[in-house]
Formats: structure tokens, C-alpha cells, sequence
């Protein structure tokens, strides 16, 4: 081989070389971007916020319960000062030596009880502070005792006295009253005329 021909090949071979090392180059390239583009891409600190909706807290005001006081306007009646009650109440037409002078009358006793409920005062009474009313009538009308008259009849007479503190007392009123009457109302007053209480509606046949 001439000295030419010797340069002419090694020139040859020199660029051979270099395009092998050109595509070699170009081959690594491709690799490492095929490698980057299969890893998984580290988020950055923005694209890591959580995708979860912040939790919402809910403030619930707690109901206030107001406590009501109910007051009854409805006033418990205070028991009475002095109460009366009715035992008995009878038609008759004698007591004892008495007899009624006009044709179609008689007696009509009521046996009572008077309770007296003060703790201060005594309750007095005389022959005036009974009353009774004959609805059978038309128009009724008021009648007052005979007690006081036919009073050594009578076991315990209502006439005049008192009813101490916190004590009771029976005894018995009489009126005069028509044979056909029988419904009747009895009325207490106090010393001064003012109604204390009553029994209303006493059926006697």
C-alpha cells in the first residue's frame, strides 16, 4: 500500500470512529430522557395540599331553657272564723207546755253546732244573730226565734252567751214556721249585724 493510500484510509477509519461515538452519545440521550419521563414526578410543596375539603366545624349554640314559675291565681280560701253546721232539724208541734196559738203552725227546731276558729277573739251572740228565711214562701220571708220563749224546753238553747277561743258549741234555735213550708235557709250574724255565714236549702217534711 502507498503512503497515500495508508493516509486516506486511517483518515477513513477516523471518521468511522467518530460517528460511533456520535451515535452512542445520541442513544444514552434517548435512555435517560426515557427514564425521567417513567418516574414519578415529586409534587411540590403547592401541588401536595390535600385534595380533602378542610373539615367545616359547626358551632351549635346550646338551647337555654328558661324555668317558668306557674302561679295559680286560684287563692285557697282561708277557713272560716266561726263555721256553723246543722245536726237535725225537726217539726214539732209541742215543746213541753208550749203549743202554737195560730191554727197551721209549729215549731221548728234546728240542733246546731257553732265553731268558733279564732285564736283571739271570743264569738258572742244573743237571739238576734239567728235567722230564718221559709223559701216555700212567695215571696220568702225572714223569720226570727222563739228560743228565748221556750227556752226551759230546750236542752241547750241558743239565746245569748258566747263561743270561746278555738272551741265549739251546740245547742238549739226554734222558730215558728207554716205546717206546709219545708225548705228553709238559716243565717249567722255577728254582734254588729254583719252576715258571718249561712246553711242554705234545709228540707224539713
Amino acid at each position: 500500500m502507498s503512503k497515500k493510500s495508508s493516509i486516506v484510509f486511517l483518515i477513513g477509519l477516523a471518521i468511522i470512529g467518530a460517528c460511533v461515538v456520535v451515535s452512542g452519545c445520541t442513544s444514552a440521550q434517548n435512555d435517560q430522557g426515557a427514564v425521567q419521563n417513567n418516574q414519578t414526578v415529586p409534587a411540590t410543596p403547592y401541588e401536595a395540599a390535600s385534595t380533602t375539603a378542610p373539615a367545616t366545624t359547626l358551632v351549635t349554640s346550646a338551647p337555654v331553657t328558661s324555668q317558668t314559675t306557674v302561679m295559680s291565681t286560684t287563692a285557697t280560701p282561708a277557713p272560716a272564723v266561726v263555721s256553723v253546721t246543722l245536726n237535725s232539724a225537726e217539726k214539732q208541734a209541742k215543746l213541753g207546755s208550749f203549743t202554737q196559738k195560730v191554727s197551721g203552725r209549729t215549731f221548728l227546731v234546728l240542733d246546731l253546732t257553732i265553731k268558733n276558729n279564732d285564736t283571739n277573739e271570743d264569738f258572742e251572740y244573743t237571739n238576734a244573730s239567728f235567722a230564718l228565711v221559709d223559701k216555700t214562701a212567695s215571696p220568702p220571708h225572714t223569720l226570727s226565734p222563739l228560743t228565748t220563749i221556750v227556752t226551759g224546753s230546750l236542752e241547750n238553747p241558743f239565746t245569748t252567751g258566747m263561743v270561746p277561743v278555738k272551741s265549739e258549741k251546740t245547742g238549739q234555735i226554734v222558730f215558728s214556721v207554716n205546717e206546709n213550708s219545708g225548705l228553709y235557709k238559716f243565717t249567722l250574724y255577728d254582734a254588729k249585724g254583719k252576715e258571718i255565714t249561712s246553711i242554705d236549702n234545709i228540707t224539713v217534711a
